[in-house]
């Protein structure tokens, strides 16, 4: 398949049949034939994580974010892969963006917990 749509229903098959490098494939090639879809960006991007890839993962959102600086999905991943390696000024940076973008969203709520430096005293 050459269409978008079908590259990541055909991705989104690999993953459940266990086959995560050509998922990878996959997806990566829906991405770059939907550069705006934002939901294949987010699944390719957790797919990278999850397979290890770190920085792809982050280069990923990254572009991501440069089409749509506000899209949670996006924002909140960037977020908890930064918390999650320890860089927390990074981690609350997109938290902080998240939070802005989407206030009552509950995940932008409980990293912004999660984030607060601990009080003095």
């Amino acid at each position: 398949p050459d269409h978008a749509d079908l590259l990541y229903a055909y991705a989104l098959q690999r993953v459940r049949a266990g086959d995560n490098p050509r998922a990878l494939q996959l997806l990566q090639r829906a991405v770059e034939k939907a550069p705006d879809n934002m939901q294949m960006i987010y699944v390719y991007a957790v797919a990278l994580h999850s397979a290890g890839q770190l920085q792809a993962s982050n280069a990923v959102l990254d572009a991501g974010l440069r089409r749509r600086p506000t899209h949670p999905d996006l924002l909140f991943a960037r977020a908890s892969f930064a918390r999650d390696s320890g860089d927390l000024v990074q981690a609350r940076k997109f938290a902080g963006q998240l939070l802005a973008a989407a206030p009552d969203d509950p995940r932008a709520l409980e990293l912004q917990r999660q984030l607060q430096p601990p009080a003095d005293g």
